[in-house]
């Protein structure tokens, strides 16, 4: 682990050689590169309190089965605020009322809506908007894209990489195309 830890650092990741994340990863460093920046990135969430605290300025890293459901892409940009220095989000608002109380078979085949939901807010003071297919506790991928078209509307000089999807945990990091590409090299292998 010590290797992953050193090319992670020297990608600009303060990550901590953790011994919780011992296991056998047989030998793959790629394994562990993304669970050393899923838990740098997954924050601290205080449950009595509601609020989520960001422990990188780096990487967001987030479980897309959310168990906040009202406020999910409200916690969704405070995540992405906390990577993204080149933006500052407000008056984030979620309109549940396009919600149904069953879930039912939607357009995609295989996959159960809830009907849809809203989401706006302000960014840098300027207004976006997106409703979105609603999927019960799971966050809607299309959110990632959106995101996307914000920073690039709002001039942001890297873009949001999502790196792949080990089990239901998502990684982003903001970054430039060279540092996604020495990412995904580390992850790949």
């Amino acid at each position: 682990m010590e290797t992953t830890v050193e090319k992670l650092r020297e990608l600009g990741f303060d990550v901590k050689e953790d011994p919780s994340l011992k296991g056998d990863f047989g030998g793959n460093s790629g394994i562990e590169a993304y669970m050393l920046l899923a838990e740098l990135g997954m924050g601290e969430y205080d449950f009595e309190s509601g609020e989520w605290t960001p422990t990188s300025d780096r990487v967001y890293a987030f479980d897309a089965e959310v168990f906040d459901i009202e406020h999910m892409y409200t916690l969704f940009l405070k995540g992405i605020q906390s990577i993204v220095p080149d933006i500052e989000i407000t008056d984030v608002k979620e309109d549940l009322s396009g919600m149904t109380e069953e879930m039912t078979t939607s357009e995609e085949p295989g996959e159960m809506t809830d009907g849809t939901r809203g989401i706006s807010f302000l960014c840098n003071g300027h207004p976006y908007a997106i409703e979105l297919t609603s999927y019960g506790d799971w966050i809607n991928p299309e959110i990632i894209d959106f995101m996307e078209d914000v920073l690039e509307k709002e001039n942001c000089p890297k873009r949001l990489h999502l790196l792949p999807a080990m089990d239901q945990i998502a990684v982003l990091v903001y970054c430039t195309e060279e540092q996604s590409a020495a990412l995904d090299a580390l992850i790949f292998g």
